[in-house]
């Protein structure tokens, strides 16, 4: 029902924008950038007992969603296998079934994940990938 409501939401605010002149046109907020704001207002949030999704943000061509791996160090990380995972299992459900994610990919939105430790060192920026749904 939440997905549902922020659809409408920011189907409601292109609408909205649509009837403005040029230059209110050039001003107003992109899709992905009416996206992030509704999404951050749930944000942070803990979504595992280890990562943290800490923000998304966004312009008109590209989305990035920010996690944090609260107790683990870049160090101490197995990468190849973490990117497995990653790939294998938590991203393609969620990209594969995310409304929203389909609706921005669907308007030319790139997306990308990225995750960092808890030293808050980057361990990996990845685009995510429709053709794998």
């Amino acid at each position: 029902m939440t997905k549902n409501i922020l659809f409408i939401v920011v189907f409601g605010s292109l609408l909205g924008c649509a009837h403005n002149s040029t230059q209110e046109k050039e001003s107003a907020l992109s899709l992905s950038e009416v996206v992030a704001i509704q999404v951050n207002k749930k944000l942070p949030k803990m979504i595992d007992d280890m990562t943290l999704n800490e923000k998304v943000t966004a312009n008109k061509t590209d989305f990035v969603q920010h996690y944090k791996l609260v107790n683990i160090r870049k160090a101490d990380l197995n990468l190849m296998s973490f990117v497995s995972e990653l790939m294998d299992s938590n991203m393609k459900k969620d990209h594969c079934a995310n409304e929203i994610a389909v609706m921005l990919h669907k308007n030319g939105v790139t997306q990308w994940v990225s995750y960092r430790d808890m030293n808050n060192d980057l361990i990996i920026k990845i685009k995510k990938d429709m053709s794998k749904c």
